[in-house]
């Protein structure tokens, strides 16, 4: 044991160290929450990973020699990210055989272990084979001043006398020594910074998705894997569901548990709607017009040809009409964006330093910040315009607001179990995978009270018409499209007439189209098929959803409420979608069987209206 201490202490005194011993990390903030938890729902919002700028343009080395992006290896998948401090540290040697033991359970989750740390290729080789380790392993390029330990905010102890007289440092020691795990040679470490520390976080999929993080307090110190192997996975080790913390703060925050009243439901800043799009001030009032009489008042005052004069205020007038006609249609349109994948909307953010994600309602949360990221720029898709639709572009991160506070609440909610839906899985089974494959698109249509119902549900169509043509239109990863239309500025206690109400009139027109249409909004009490009491439909903002028919859809296109027509409308066009040869592949004889019986029923109702007029 006291060799060992001797090792560190001959390395750090060693001339190679002297800069480390100066070496200062960026402050961190305390946002992550208590070290070692899941990552806090922090006032409407789980909070991310606290990442330091530049994140976007830290570049690893894997053994084989390939130059990696860090952030790539979550961006697509789930990953549990372990941060060590050298591959020769008795510390990092206990750590990788830990992580062998839970690479399989992780592996059968569809988690990616992702480990980095200090030294060469030949030492993270040896590294693997010495721990059994059997996963990749990635090297920072800097031993001595890591960028990847810098951007993720990782403490670094000041000093070889705070390691050396630090209790919890000799306990972790004698323990790792009686446990048989050694330092390698002091020569063959000395290029490195031993006195960095590590951490352990829960990532992805996407650069700011964040579920676990734990940064090491001390040389030696040690996180639950156990806990991060079930936030990881979703699983206990009883087998059980872990339920995440922001979950639970997402159901509360929407109060899921309680219907709700629309009487009682704040009205919407209207001020959010684009400038340009608002009600014009009356005519005696309007600023260009009242400048161009003054003008054409000068002129005539002070040409000196009486003729020119007039013809020049003549012109100047019908100028003002004309800018005053274009203000006056343009204040009758809805403006909306173009459709936006969750790695777009991502990506405009770290184009535009929008470092604080505000994933509550109000409040600014802590992701990644001041990162560009060296990744494809957006590739926007236009909504058909329609006579009442106005294309607007997000030109500031307050404009990305509402679409990053839906991403939070996709990843947080609809892709996380909670026990009040009565089954397992995520809350909408298909949002893991369509957060993985980057197949959501989100819109955001700026619609008030002032438009009509009718209005919106025009503006809508022109976003099915441009969804419908969204590759991949065919095979297994077609389901997993998704496009999310948000409306900020419409008025919670309007929700239901303009949320219900649109999706009501377009619900048999996209079952039509082998498409399903949701309407989600903080009063909508359509409680969970499995749950009476539990009300999940609900979002930060009204919003209608679109998606694929699936055969589990069924269920949703038979209930009482809709008038026999609309139902034999809706069930006829599910049995033609599915009474296929490539559709009765996707669903069972059973439930196909159901929906023909379904159909019939529908069509004995008609009859019977009929029969009764």
């Amino acid at each position: 044991l006291k060799l060992q201490f001797l090792y560190l202490i001959v390395i750090s005194q060693s001339p190679v160290r002297a800069a480390t011993m100066t070496w200062e990390l960026a402050d961190r903030s305390k946002k992550d929450g208590a070290n070692g938890e899941a990552c806090p729902y922090l006032e409407g919002r789980q909070v991310g990973v606290t990442v330091s700028a530049g994140a976007a343009d830290v570049h690893v080395q894997a053994t084989t020699g390939e130059r990696v992006r860090l952030m790539d290896l979550w961006a697509e998948e789930r990953a549990l990210l372990v941060f060590l401090r050298d591959f020769g540290c008795i510390f990092c040697k206990q750590m990788g055989s830990e992580l062998a033991g839970v690479h399989e359970p992780l592996k059968e989750a569809g988690v990616a272990l992702v480990v980095v740390g200090l030294g060469s290729v030949e030492q993270a080789k040896a590294f693997k084979e010495t721990t059994g380790f059997p996963a990749e392993v990635y090297v920072d390029y800097d031993a001595k001043a890591p960028q990847s330990h810098t951007i993720f905010n990782l403490e670094s102890s000041k000093s070889v006398d705070d390691v050396m007289g630090d209790e919890k440092v000799k306990a972790a020691y004698g323990a790792a020594v009686a446990a048989g795990f050694t330092n390698d040679d002091p020569e063959t470490r000395s290029n490195v910074n031993i006195l960095a520390h590590g951490g352990v976080f829960v990532v992805g999929p996407g650069a700011g998705a964040c579920d676990f993080a734990y940064r090491n307090e001390y040389v030696g110190d040690m996180p639950n894997l156990k806990l991060a192997q079930a936030i990881a996975t979703g699983l206990l080790e009883s087998g059980d569901e872990y339920v995440f913390p922001s979950t639970e703060q997402w159901v509360a925050q929407l109060k899921m548990t309680e219907k709700m009243s629309s009487q009682s439901a704040p009205a919407a800043d209207k001020t959010k709607r684009p400038a340009p799009h608002r009600a014009l001030e009356p005519v005696v009032q309007d600023p260009i017009l009242i400048g161009c009489a003054a003008a054409c008042a000068v002129i005539l005052g002070t040409a000196p040809d009486a003729m020119l004069g007039a013809v020049a205020a003549m012109l100047l007038a019908v100028a003002a009409v004309a800018v005053r006609w274009w203000r006056w249609r343009a204040s009758f349109l809805i403006p909306c964006t173009a459709m936006l994948t969750v790695k777009d909307v991502e990506a405009l953010a770290f184009k535009m330093n929008c470092g604080d994600c505000s994933c509550d309602f109000l409040d600014e949360t802590d992701m990644v910040t001041e990162a560009t990221p060296a990744a494809k720029p957006p590739q926007p898709v236009f909504p058909a315009l329609t006579a009442k639709t106005q294309l607007v572009q997000a030109k500031t991160c307050e404009d990305l607001v509402p679409l990053r506070q839906t991403i939070c609440y996709l990843r947080e909610f609809l892709a996380k179990p909670h026990p009040l839906l009565g089954r397992s899985g995520a809350a909408c089974p298909f949002v893991p995978g369509s957060l993985r494959m980057n197949t959501i698109w989100l819109a955001k249509v700026y619609a008030t009270e002032d438009d009509s119902v009718e209005d919106v549900e025009g503006v809508v169509r022109g976003y099915i018409e441009q969804f419908k043509k969204l590759e991949p239109t065919s095979g297994p990863k077609s389901l997993y499209r998704t496009l999310v239309m948000v409306f900020p500025c419409l008025p919670l206690d309007k929700a239901n007439q303009y949320i219900d109400g649109v999706q009501l009139a377009l619900k048999a027109e996209t079952v039509s189209n082998a498409m399903m249409i949701g309407e989600f909004h903080m009063y909508n009490n359509a409680a969970s098929l499995r749950n009476d009491a539990f009300f999940p439909l609900r979002t930060p903002y009204p919003s209608l959803a679109l998606r694929p028919i699936v055969p589990g859809d069924l269920v949703f296109l038979k209930p009482d409420k809709y008038p026999a027509a609309m139902r034999e409308e809706m069930l006829g066009a599910f049995v033609r979608h599915f009474d296929t040869e490539d559709g009765r592949k996707k669903i069972s004889a059973t439930d196909l069987d159901i929906a023909k019986e379904d159909l019939q029923l529908a069509r004995d109702d008609l009859a019977k209206e009929a029969a009764q007029s």
